[in-house]
């Protein structure tokens, strides 16, 4: 990536109108398995028991859906409609967003919580 292009301050880049705040999301260990967390949020995780869960820590900046939609499994992503979020599934599922919601990676179920 193009160094010149990242903010700093916004903690994202931009490059070719696309947002990338992955190289400021860390990966970490949790007490059920790793996950990725942007400042004090980890936004997907992944456990042991074959889950992903998905948090926005209370924000709804285009930053955090950023870091969410890059750390989510293919074809899954976080969309905005009228402002409020929806999960996207592979199959064109569309989900309310709640926070700690989470999939299923054996069957693709969502999980509510």
């Amino acid at each position: 990536m193009d160094d010149k292009c990242r903010n700093k301050d916004k903690g994202a880049s931009w490059v070719n109108n696309h947002l990338y705040v992955m190289q400021r999301t860390q990966s970490v260990k949790t007490d059920d398995g790793y996950g990725y967390k942007l400042h004090d949020t980890v936004v997907v995780e992944y456990t042991d028991q074959n889950n992903c869960y998905i948090d926005n820590g209370g924000f709804w900046s285009i930053t955090i859906k950023k870091a969410i939609n890059e750390a989510l499994p293919a074809h899954y992503r976080v969309i905005q409609r009228k402002g409020e979020w929806f999960l996207e599934t592979p199959t064109n599922e569309v989900h309310p967003f709640s926070r700690g919601m989470g999939i299923d990676l054996n069957n693709g179920d969502i999980i509510d919580n």
